[in-house]
C-alpha cells in the first residue's frame, strides 16, 4: 500500500516548501532574519531567535530521552516558553499537548494520564498542582518549571527542573527526524466544563 501523497500547500499560487510548523518557522527565519516575529510579555522575539530557541528546546528534549511520537504536555498561561516548547517538541517528532491552565485535581490527572506525556512543562503559577498528582503519574515524568531557577516560592520543587535547561546549549544537535504532513503534531483537550477533558 502506498502512503497518501498530499497536494502541496499553495502560497500566492506557488507550492510552499513546508508542510509543518517547524519547517514554516525555519523558512520564515531564513526569509525575515532579525525582524520581530512576536511580542510576548513585553519581550520581542525575532524569527531567527525563536528558531534558534526552538532548536535548543528540541535538542535538549531529545537528550532527555524524548523520541518521535512521544507526548510533551504543557500547563502554562500565554508565554514565549509555550511557543518554544511546541515547535521544539515538533522538531523532534514529538506531539505537543497544551492543557487548559485552569485544570486541577482529577481533571488534570485524567488529562495527563490520557495524553501519555513523558514530559510536562508548567509555569510557576501552575507548578503547585504537580503536588496534587497521584504518585503513579509522577513516576517517569520529567517536569520543567518556567520560573526563576525552576523553583516556585512556597512549593517543594523536588523532582522538577528549570525550563532554562531546555534553552541551554544542547549536548548534541537535533536528531534527524523526517516530519510529514500525516504525522500528529498536537493533541488539544477540551476544558472539561461538562465532564472530563476530551
Amino acid at each position: 500500500m502506498n502512503p497518501q501523497v498530499l497536494p502541496p500547500i499553495l502560497v500566492k499560487g506557488r507550492p510552499a516548501p513546508w508542510h509543518d510548523a517547524p519547517a514554516l518557522l525555519r523558512d520564515k527565519a531564513l526569509q525575515h532574519g532579525d525582524k520581530i516575529f512576536c511580542v510576548i510579555d513585553g519581550r520581542g522575539l525575532s524569527y531567527v531567535e525563536l528558531d534558534r530557541l526552538c532548536d535548543r528546546v528540541g535538542a535538549n528534549l531529545a537528550a532527555a530521552g524524548v523520541c518521535e511520537g512521544d507526548c510533551v504536555a504543557s500547563m502554562m498561561f500565554n508565554c514565549a516558553e509555550q511557543l518554544c516548547g511546541w515547535i521544539g517538541a515538533n522538531r523532534i517528532g514529538a506531539i505537543w499537548a497544551p492543557f487548559n491552565a485552569s485544570l486541577a485535581g482529577d481533571d488534570f490527572a485524567y488529562t495527563l494520564r490520557d495524553s501519555g506525556a513523558r514530559v510536562l512543562i508548567v509555569d510557576g503559577e501552575n507548578a503547585p498542582k504537580i503536588a496534587t498528582l497521584p504518585n503513579d503519574l509522577l513516576t517517569g515524568l520529567r517536569v520543567y518549571v518556567v520560573a526563576a531557577g525552576g523553583v516556585v516560592p512556597g512549593h517543594g520543587a523536588a523532582g522538577t527542573e528549570p525550563f532554562d535547561r531546555l534553552l541551554a546549549e544542547p549536548p548534541a544537535p537535533l536528531p534527524a527526524v523526517r516530519l510529514g504532513p500525516d504525522m500528529p503534531a498536537m493533541v488539544l483537550y477540551s476544558g472539561g466544563t461538562t465532564g472530563m477533558p476530551k
